[in-house]
């Protein structure tokens, strides 16, 4: 029985430094066996063996540095060690608040396939059935090999998911919540399925792909919620069941809000708190050329308000800067708290640079103690593939990285 232990002990520990070894290649640009091995405090013998077994299975390849630095003693360049992009797939699903937007990635970054279709808001079955037949038209065109390579599938949902057992506690689609979506999608594919908060999907995708090093950041989503998850490490700072950083549901004032006894922030500063400030100044009379426009464009976005803001729209940049303003407020509210060294912003609002600098202005103007020059906001280009890749690193990391 102590010699069985002792074997276990011995098979773990060598998967577990084969784990920290490709974490630390994939996060590492020209990674060495020398420094990847002075990096985690293992001896090079230790490191070399492991290496080469991945290059053997064909998942690594060592080529040659393209700096000058790095030498050997012998005056040789020493190689760098690189994943090659095709040695694991995934597939990554966002549960959009507009489309449902899907993509097969491999381990470079690289979209192989991407699929859209309009997002089902109201019946969970009608949702679960499209979304088993977007992963399977996603599948489709691979090859036996691609297949093989494909360690999963992961999905982001708006709202707050139990991260251990997939299923959704709490969102604006009312007939999805209590369902484990992770339990009954894999009941209908062959992968192995991981359900997280879309937000949450998105900061760990930030976190696998940044050139930034900060141990803890904030990522704040402006969507027609507001969430703002926290990473320390590689993990978002939760409790064991779930989390998402719920920002939005912060109340920023005791008077009635749009959907309850309290306003939250997302009644004040989200995409749905500005829309139906815009639709109330309408119904009054006002913000002309924003019915001209949805006349012609039949539906009302973040991308309709940037664009009337480029044009110099009084109205609308007073509706949206003020919904800036208090979510700032917020945002220095994380800072406050958390101090973390960075705040990445998302959403399409902040394509328009006068919102990048409200928000900025808003934040400074909100946090103790610090400098305006040591508040650290990064704002993303927007990205309509940044949720389902953000979910297919996720699923990489899970199901390659961490295996």
């Amino acid at each position: 029985m102590q010699e069985h232990k002792a074997g276990n002990s011995l098979i773990e520990t060598r998967r577990k430094n084969r784990a920290l070894i490709k974490n630390t290649i994939f996060r590492t640009p020209d990674a060495t066996r020398t420094g990847v091995a002075k990096e985690l405090g293992l001896t090079l013998a230790t490191l070399s063996t492991s290496v080469s077994e991945m290059i053997a299975e064909g998942i690594l390849q060592e080529t040659e540095r393209t700096e000058n630095s790095g030498r050997t003693g012998s005056g040789r360049k020493a190689l760098k060690v690189v994943f090659l992009p095709a040695a694991a797939l995934a597939v990554g699903i966002d549960l959009g608040p507009y489309e449902t937007r899907g993509i097969l990635m491999d381990l470079g970054g690289n979209v192989l396939r991407e699929l859209s279709q309009p997002a089902e808001r109201y019946s969970y079955d009608r949702m679960l059935s499209s979304v088993e037949q977007l992963i399977r038209r996603l599948v489709s065109g691979c090859t036996a090999e691609e297949e093989k390579h494909i360690c999963g599938v992961a999905v982001g949902v708006p709202g707050v998911v139990e991260t251990v057992s997939g299923r959704i506690r709490a969102t604006a689609c009312r007939s999805w919540e209590g369902h484990t979506l992770a339990g009954d999608l894999a009941e209908r594919i062959s992968f192995p399925v991981e359900v997280d908060n879309n937000v949450r999907m998105r900061a760990y995708g930030y976190e696998m792909t940044r050139d930034s090093k900060e141990q803890l950041f904030a990522y704040l989503y402006v969507s027609r919620g507001i969430a703002c998850p926290v990473i320390f490490g590689r993990e978002v700072i939760s409790g064991t069941m779930f989390g998402a950083g719920e920002l939005g549901h912060a109340a920023v004032s005791e008077k009635p809000g749009i959907l309850g006894p309290r306003r939250t922030l997302n009644e004040s500063a989200s995409e749905f708190g500005i829309f139906y400030e815009c639709q109330r100044r309408m119904f009054e009379g006002m913000c002309s050329p924003l019915r001209q426009a949805l006349s012609e464009k039949g539906i009302l976005t973040a991308g309709l308000l940037t664009a009337l803001q480029a044009e110099g729209d009084p109205e609308i940049n007073d509706i949206v800067h003020g919904a800036v303003q208090e979510l700032g407020t917020g945002a220095a509210g994380v800072i406050n708290l958390l101090n973390p060294e960075s705040l990445v912003v998302d959403g399409a609002l902040f394509s328009d640079g006068s919102n990048r600098s409200v928000l900025e202005e808003a934040v400074a103007a909100g946090v103790y103690a610090l400098q305006p020059d040591e508040i650290r906001v990064r704002f993303l280009e927007e990205d309509p593939l940044r949720g389902a890749r953000g979910a297919a690193y996720r699923m990489l990391q899970l199901g390659f990285l961490d295996a």
